[in-house]
């Protein structure tokens, strides 16, 4: 077995292209990507050699946008030189067969729709016209041209730069889309003497692992267009840990030609789920989403009126909740993946409060294991405050998370306190007197609990103010509790009461863990937390 490796120059999504392009050049020799802390291993079956090149090609089209026409009229300057058709990608013709599918689909003539896919335009449109959208064609269009005009010198250069020869390619510009870090204020400033079309950082650039970004973003990126009027871009790069190329590329246009919108906390969560669940699905072996594929680098192009510029690079994580060892594990995983994604598209990112749930389960993405699992609880908390309030104005679309996929989620780092006794009788009785409270009495039965508004909000009030206050709160709700269940034994009507056995182990707990606050929180967020349908949410 032999190994390529590509070193982490940037820290940005410009080390995976490279990664992703080097793989797709030796595809037949059936690369894996291995993620290192200082570069990327590609495996291959064997060492190559030099006829392993013998048919490869830039790895992709060159990009035609047709010559607008001047003021008076007249045709403009024809784009670039001849290049045979089997290699061009005409940007308008498949602009406007993308325009025509977009009206079918959203027409509600039956046969309009039927006829769309006759206009579904080229899998490969959204890639080029984020190339469009971010100027990024004098590169890609430059290997071609070279390509085209002697291909067995640019068989021979990829040969001797894999090698290890010094680049022989022709001189390839930086362009932020492929190599952030080339975006503007990176080249020298006109302060020191040079204008804004200062070329010097051209220097910095090689050819071939540009090259190699070119190719690899072919392979692995997706983005969405942002804004009233689509004018930002959010680029979105799978970060390879342990996984085949072949699946890294299937996985990789799955996940770009799924449809999503929203600002980009809406699109940066619900793209790490639903990365996930490809993942699961097309997985070659039973195993976590996150052993294949540990992150994704989203990289947001704000758009300044003439020019796009790189104002945010961020990194989430892959879920990496449970173990996924058998099918029924995978089933679990699908089910709590959707229940996430159906959250997360219900919450209104139009809506202050809930642009702020959307970027509070952003934090939660931002990190794997327990320390993911506070930001979690944190979600969780204020998510099931505001279905709560919601409710209580008669809005019902957001739905409530179910116990059993939240307890699978944070069971390895708090199993004790969810085991706790105390814990579970509490957060039982505060369900009770809230949200189940509410759907009792839509569902039409006479003899709910009295809905208790204050409760939740009197007890997460309560909570940074220290353990202490926060116990004596618990214990003034249980007190009411406790004091409606005997009125309601009296009627005739089922009912369950908090023991002091129960009090007392709950207490033990916020004494014995070292973050009690913590304890709080997650009482506050599993009482906002369905039962299974087969589990009584008030029960003797």
């Amino acid at each position: 077995m032999s190994e390529f490796t590509i070193k982490k120059l940037t820290g940005t999504h410009a080390d995976v292209l490279a990664a992703a392009g080097a793989a797709d050049l030796l595809s037949q020799l059936r690369p894996r990507l291995i993620d290192e802390p200082d570069e990327f291993v590609i495996q291959l079956t064997r060492e190559p050699v030099r006829a392993d090149f013998d048919d490869i090609d830039p790895g992709f089209r060159y990009l035609y946008e047709r010559p607008k026409p001047k003021k008076d009229g007249k045709a403009g300057k024809p784009a670039g030189p001849v290049v045979p058709s089997g290699r061009v990608f005409d940007y308008a013709m498949e602009s406007e067969r993308h325009k025509r599918y977009q009206a079918a689909k959203a027409s509600e003539d039956k046969e309009v729709q039927a006829s769309a896919e006759e206009d579904r335009p080229d899998p490969e449109f959204k890639l080029y016209r984020l190339i469009v959208s971010l100027q990024g064609e004098t590169g890609p269009n430059r290997v071609v041209e070279a390509f085209v005009k002697a291909p067995d010198r640019f068989r021979e250069s990829a040969w001797a730069c894999y090698s290890g020869a010094k680049s022989t390619f022709e001189e390839a510009p930086l362009v932020q889309l492929f190599n952030p870090q080339a975006a503007k204020g990176y080249a020298l400033l006109k302060p020191t003497g040079t204008d804004r079309n200062d070329k010097t950082k051209e220097k910095w650039a090689d050819p071939f692992l540009e090259w190699l970004r070119y190719r690899g973003f072919f392979r692995t990126c997706a983005g969405w267009f942002l804004g009233s009027k689509g004018e930002h871009v959010r680029v979105y790069t799978p970060i390879p840990k342990n996984i085949s190329f072949r699946l890294f590329e299937d996985v990789a246009q799955q996940f770009r030609q799924s449809p999503m919108s929203g600002t980009a906390p809406k699109l940066d969560c619900r793209g790490v789920i639903l990365l996930a669940k490809i993942l699961i699905s097309r997985s070659e072996a039973l195993a976590r989403p996150a052993t294949s594929i540990d992150g994704v680098w989203i990289t947001h192009y704000q758009s300044m009126g003439q020019a796009k510029a790189v104002t945010a690079i961020d990194r989430l994580a892959v879920p990496n909740w449970f173990d996924l060892q058998t099918k029924e594990d995978a089933e679990r995983w699908l089910e709590a993946l959707d229940e996430h994604d159906t959250v997360l598209r219900r919450l209104d990112d139009s809506i202050s409060e809930e642009l702020a749930l959307l970027k509070s389960y952003r934090r939660f993405l931002e990190k794997q294991g327990a320390e993911a699992g506070r930001y979690f609880i944190d979600f969780l908390g204020e998510y099931g405050s505001h279905v709560f309030r919601q409710r209580g104005q008669g809005k019902w679309l957001l739905p409530q998370f179910k116990a059993g996929s939240v307890e699978a989620i944070l069971g390895v780092s708090y199993k004790a306190i969810l085991a706790n006794e105390g814990f579970s009788a509490i957060a039982g009785a505060i369900r009770s007197a809230t949200v189940s409270a509410q759907v009792a009495k839509k569902r039409g039965d006479r003899d709910y609990r009295e809905i208790r508004y204050g409760a939740i909000p009197e007890l997460r009030r309560k909570l940074p103010l220290g353990k202490e206050e926060f116990i004596k709160a618990v214990a003034d709700f249980i007190a009411d509790f406790n004091v409606e269940s005997a009125r309601r034994y009296e009627q005739g009507k089922s009912g369950f009461r908090i023991s002091q056995s129960e009090l007392a182990a709950f207490a033990e707990l916020m004494d014995s863990e070292q973050d009690a606050q913590t304890v709080g929180a997650l009482l506050c967020a599993m009482a906002t937390c369905k039962l299974g349908q087969e589990a009584k949410e008030d029960s003797e």
